[in-house]
């Protein structure tokens, strides 16, 4: 495509695309006539012009000394302008006007064998298909980071469900210990420091510092002991100590194993009440059934009670299952109150019963020690 053209017996090298039609040889013309502007030529041999190329008009020579189209950048004179060149074909901006240029040059008998495998397979195959792996490498990047997103997530919403757990055992812990430690009363507190003050007695090398604050330690109690005795009523502390004794039982045996599965089976029953019922059945088994959701109901009652009762309402409702239990059973109490004065309507809250099959799943959280979640 290139060759070379003398001036002043100066080699120059130019692409074909840079010969015009002139009619001055020291100037570029301002229009060619029959030509859309300045156009690369053929020069006129009518035995080696290829057929389809533009020849100049009467009184024009095509020579050389023109930078080309585009400011010379419209060239396969480097690999560099070739790539571009190629570039601007496939993207299907202005590669008609490539596509005319290098007629008018080289003719337009084979063009099309370069033009139109270039435009198909480029254009419409090769830039789709990247991007079409650019848009498939994007969305992988894209779900890694949202999977990575959640992960984390996860993992912090564990590592707080695992701290707020350990902060609930370890002051369960602590109410156990002071519970241990308030089974002495003051009575027998005043006692053992009496006893230690005699022990301090009988000893040589006493401390002076020590007994003065075994002497205030024991007027402080003293004075305590004396301000309960004085406003406290009879049998109150023992009664406390009952009560916070009877709490914690009530807390271990809901936490424990055999708790949950007796909570699970009353759920299967329930269920199976529910789904037992049918069209003509029989008046025994309607009696049946319609006394037995009261008794579950008030089986589901005690259990929401205790547990209440038991862990406290903080903890009670931290859990999602614990919510949703205290749900059914309040729209269950709601269907029956609204039953009793109107008999003929009814929600379908009964329904709900069977939703509480989903604890089930929890079974795959119980620690082996026992404990569940609460």
């Amino acid at each position: 495509m290139k060759e070379n053209v003398f001036d002043n017996n100066n080699t120059i090298e130019k692409n074909k695309f840079a010969k015009i039609c002139r009619d001055n040889p020291t100037e570029l013309p301002s229009f060619i006539p029959d030509a859309p502007g300045l156009v690369p030529c053929q020069p006129v041999d009518t035995h080696t012009r290829p057929p389809g190329a533009f020849v100049c008009p009467s009184g024009y020579i095509c020579k050389g000394y023109w930078e080309g189209p585009n400011y010379g950048i419209t060239s396969f004179d480097n690999i560099g302008y070739a790539m571009l060149t190629v570039f601007q074909c496939i993207t299907m901006e202005g590669w008609t006007d490539v596509l005319y240029m290098t007629n008018r040059t080289y003719g337009s008998r084979f063009n099309w064998i370069y033009f139109i495998p270039l435009i198909v397979i480029g254009a419409f195959l090769l830039i789709n298909l990247v991007l079409g792996v650019l848009s498939g490498e994007f969305a992988k990047e894209r779900e890694r980071v949202e999977k990575r997103r959640a992960f984390l997530k996860l993992r912090r919403q564990q590592q707080s469900d695992r701290e707020l757990n350990g902060y609930l055992d370890w002051i369960q812990r602590a109410e156990e210990v002071i519970l241990a430690e308030e089974q002495t009363s003051f009575a027998q507190r005043l006692k053992i420091i009496k006893a230690r003050k005699r022990a301090e007695k009988v000893r040589r090398r006493s401390n002076d510092a020590e007994k003065r604050a075994i002497a205030a330690e024991l007027e402080s109690c003293e004075a305590e002991l004396k301000a309960k005795r004085k406003f406290k009523i009879p049998g109150s502390e023992v009664l406390f100590q009952y009560h916070k004794r009877f709490r914690f039982a009530v807390r271990r045996l809901i936490k424990s194993q055999k708790f949950y599965i007796i909570v699970i089976t009353l759920v299967l029953l329930n269920a199976l009440c529910v789904s037992v019922e049918f069209y003509g059945q029989p008046g025994w088994l309607t009696d049946f059934l319609y006394f037995s959701e009261f008794i579950f109901l008030g089986l589901f009652l005690f259990e929401m009670i205790i547990k209440i009762y038991g862990l406290g309402c903080l903890i009670y409702f931290h859990s999602t299952f614990n919510i949703f239990d205290f749900a059914v059973v309040f729209a269950s109490l709601f269907e029956i109150v609204w039953q009793i004065f109107y008999p003929s309507d009814s929600f379908g809250f009964s329904a709900l019963r069977s939703i509480r099959l989903l604890r089930i799943f929890k079974i795959t959280r119980i620690c082996p020690t026992g404990e569940q979640e609460q």
